[in-house]
């Protein structure tokens, strides 16, 4: 059976639609999927105490700002803080790839919610 080509675009379309959908109904100012490059840990409190970087994903949400929009943060007071660190760390460890959703909270980073491995 033989696809046309505009069935196949109006396909390929859904699809894109779809994830906007998706993406705009959870709220995610931002999504970066791949290999962790970089973490960083602070031991200064409520300063982006953890960061992680993506390889390949030069901006991870829609922040302004060039010096913020470069990594994903979490901070100790963050709920299940613990969990996202230890599975981060596994990650990195192990080369696993990670996709992380983020929030702009008001210009001043990525704030990192939600974290999902694979491979």
């Amino acid at each position: 059976m033989r696809r046309s080509r505009w069935s196949m675009a109006m396909a390929a379309g859904l699809c894109v639609i779809g994830s906007l959908l998706w993406s705009d109904a959870f709220g995610w100012d931002g999504v970066a999927s791949g290999k962790i490059a970089e973490i960083h840990t602070l031991t200064e409190q409520g300063n982006y105490e953890l960061r992680v970087v993506i390889v390949g994903a030069a901006q991870v949400c829609n922040n302004t700002n060039p010096a913020l929009y470069g990594w994903a943060y979490m901070n100790s007071s963050d709920v299940n803080y613990k969990t996202v660190v230890a599975n981060l760390m596994l990650a990195y460890t192990m080369g696993k790839t990670v996709t992380v959703y983020t929030m702009n909270d008001g210009n001043t980073g990525c704030h990192l919610h939600y974290v999902v491995l694979s491979g």
